[in-house]
């Protein structure tokens, strides 16, 4: 059989590349090893299972592909839906999470793999660890190196907002260090630097959202992302937050506007004027969030289901807030108006169904809610690619299944 993709992360495993060929026992021993239960088979490339048998398989079993598809029952689809874990209550108090609320927004999280050991830094940096933040290393008019202590610490790490500028230049300053090696790569290094450029121009519009000239730097850094999928012929891991410990909506905002793109282009249906516009609004698909309150938005907990109401009114805020911008091209709403609505009419705000849904508000959709399921919060645990997968899979009525299928593949082939 071929193997086009398994139930765990690119960063997860240290196989070369998750498409290869099973040839003997030995690759299914590995994958065993490596925690590996579920795998996605090509069946053009490889042999298919039998029609009558079980569409999932569980290598840890023991048994190779053949004998435990003569074992496993017929099972339907619903049956490999993963529920998630219960949200976890009562974790913080009214003090903590207000705390919380009023701090977090002087912060930006950062990614380690950004910092490279052996370079400086002119800017502190803050550990944040569940709703505690507090001061990790800081900077007194002294270049700070940066060290496997730094690196290797448990937690997120955030800067103050007053210093981003520093850490886009110190990122952008990387690319031409003679403290780079072959160890470090410079195309995933670029990658990183547009997409942490992107999350803070987001941030940035989360301010002044109705700032032209935010919005114009929103156009170039997503024809940015566009020009790096395309001259990759895919999507690198370093135009993705991977590992989200917890929820920013300036990340998640890249995140899906990366994923969309991508998708865009392996569906092959729009031109690069489209697929521009598909960026922009998925890139601006969450703006509206910047009038919700900030107990709201920034709440660590479960929200009441008055707070949720409120919460969805971000879809309708972010069109009154983007028509303030006479150069928004009027095909980039359709992710921001349509990203929670669903097939059945069941989503929100307009309950449109299939047919009245564009091809990218139907591409919004899918993949804001798998960046959602395998991120983090305070109160809950990620969902892994496969699991959420699965989910989507699940809503079979919600979801465009041809488009699913494609976001699937992928995935798969991300690297």
């Amino acid at each position: 059989m071929y193997i086009d993709g398994v139930d765990k992360s690119w960063l997860e495993t240290d196989l070369f590349s998750h498409h290869f060929k099973v040839k003997d026992a030995s690759h299914i021993e590995k994958l065993k090893r490596l925690g590996i239960k579920h795998v996605v088979i090509d069946t053009v490339k490889g042999r298919d299972l039998p029609k009558d048998k079980g569409i999932t398989r569980d290598v840890s079993a023991g048994k190779d592909n053949k004998e435990s598809a003569a074992a496993a029952p017929a099972k339907p689809a619903e049956s490999t839906i993963i529920k998630p874990a219960e949200p976890k209550v009562d974790l913080y108090t009214p003090e903590e999470m207000k705390r919380y609320c009023e701090t977090i927004d002087s912060f930006s999280q950062i990614e380690k793999e950004a910092l490279i050991k052996g370079s400086f830094i002119n800017f502190s940096i803050f550990l944040k660890k569940h709703l505690n933040i507090a001061m990790l290393t800081e900077y007194k008019n002294k270049d700070i190196e940066i060290t496997d202590d730094i690196l290797s610490t448990d937690g997120e790490l955030l800067i103050d907002r007053n210093d981003t500028h520093k850490y886009t230049r110190y990122i952008k300053d990387l690319i031409f260090s003679k403290i780079l090696d072959s160890d470090v790569n410079v195309k995933h290094l670029k990658g990183l630097l547009i997409r942490e450029n992107s999350k803070l121009i987001v941030r940035e519009l989360f301010d002044d959202p109705r700032s032209g000239e935010t919005i114009h730097k929103t156009r170039g850094s997503v024809e940015e992302i566009v020009g790096s999928i395309q001259d990759n012929k895919q999507i690198t891991t370093s135009l993705l937050t991977i590992n989200k410990h917890d929820y920013y909506t300036y990340t998640h905002s890249v995140n899906v506007c990366v994923l969309s793109i991508g998708l865009a282009i392996a569906l092959e249906m729009f031109n690069e004027k489209e697929i521009n516009n598909i960026g922009i609004g998925s890139l601006l698909h969450d703006i509206g969030k910047s009038a919700i309150p900030i107990e709201i938005l920034n709440k660590p907990t479960l929200l009441t289901e008055k707070e949720f109401s409120i919460m969805k009114q971000h879809v309708t805020f972010g069109k009154k807030i983007l028509s303030f911008h006479d150069a928004m091209p009027k095909d980039a709403y359709h992710p921001i108006l349509e990203h929670h609505e669903r097939l059945t009419g069941d989503g929100y705000p307009s309950s449109l169904t299939g047919q009245e849904l564009h091809t990218s508000g139907k591409i919004a959709a899918i993949v804001d809610t798998y960046d959602a399921l395998t991120t983090a919060r305070p109160y809950k645990d990620a969902l892994s690619s496969f699991e959420s997968l699965s989910m989507i899979k699940g809503q079979v009525n919600n979801y465009d299944s041809e488009i699913v299928k494609k976001f699937i593949l992928m995935l798969g082939s991300i690297r």
